[in-house]
């Protein structure tokens, strides 16, 4: 058994009580369909954003790494390498406004109705 204060091993004790005498506080959201539909929503965004993320940041490094002319050639008073390297960091602020407003709107209105769909009973 861990070890826990005597407030959180009270809470857990009483949810243990309610588990054994069959009285759910509320379902378990991983049984529930429109959580496991967030969740899947939620991963998947996460991982193409995550990748796009990736592929640029990467991108920016290896042709760094692999072909410093190409950054190195004159565009104006400056070389290559500074509007891309600005770009990449404008391409973080544009998926961060992406999942954020993905958050606020959809994410938001999902969990909203699973916590209405929610059963509870008596303690």
């Amino acid at each position: 058994m861990l070890w826990l204060n005597p407030v959180t091993r009270i809470i857990i004790d009483k949810q243990f009580l309610l588990f054994l005498s069959g009285r759910f506080l509320m379902q378990s959201p991983s049984q529930d369909p429109q959580f496991q539909e967030l969740v899947r929503a939620k991963g998947r965004l996460s991982s193409l954003l995550s990748i796009s993320m990736f592929g640029a940041y990467f991108g920016f490094v290896g042709l760094l790494a692999f072909a410093p002319e190409v950054l190195g050639q004159r565009v104006g008073s400056a070389t290559l390498g500074i509007p891309l390297g600005i770009g990449v960091i404008v391409f973080a602020w544009i998926l961060t406004g992406i999942y954020v407003k993905w958050a606020n709107g959809a994410y938001d209105s999902m969990v909203a109705r699973i916590k209405a769909g929610a059963k509870k009973t008596d303690i």
